[in-house]
């Protein structure tokens, strides 16, 4: 048991995948999001604006800015990229639904927003090209047919 938690393979038996969350996740823990944030801001430090967005997109139910891995195969190989999602971009509603929020006196990282907004500009989407990868489905025998 403690060998499966930790992510280990079982002895001579080919690693089954399993999907164990889906939708969505709100970290509630100021220690991870704190963590988190720093991260994001010494690695996308322009891209602060745009994240605060999708923050708060999430609290309003929306996927504004949600970004999601996706592994796919690709000929011989399998390619993990990242999307965002920008579906509601133009939305109206959506798009009130923040500002009100924003507006609303609820907790806003205004120390992000305010320079991007003063440039009338919402910064930089995130890069996560250099997270991407191919690699040849010899390497990981373990996906088999599931992709």
């Amino acid at each position: 048991m403690h060998a499966y938690w930790k992510g280990e393979p079982c002895p001579g038996h080919t690693p089954v995948w399993e999907k164990l969350v889906e939708g969505h996740i709100n970290v509630l823990g100021t220690t991870l999001r704190e963590k988190a944030y720093q991260i994001l801001r010494s690695q996308f430090p322009g891209s602060l604006c745009f994240l605060e967005i999708a923050r708060i997109a999430a609290w309003v139910g929306a996927d504004l800015g949600s970004i999601a891995a996706f592994l796919v195969p690709k000929g011989d190989d399998f390619c993990l990229s990242y999307y965002l999602n920008m579906e509601d971009a133009n939305n109206p509603e959506v798009l009130k639904q923040i500002s009100d929020y924003v507006q609303s006196g609820k907790p806003v990282n205004r120390n992000d927003l305010e320079p991007f907004f003063k440039n009338n500009t919402f910064g930089l989407v995130p890069d996560l090209r250099e997270l991407s990868f191919i690699k040849p489905k010899s390497e990981m025998p373990y996906l088999g047919d599931l992709l």
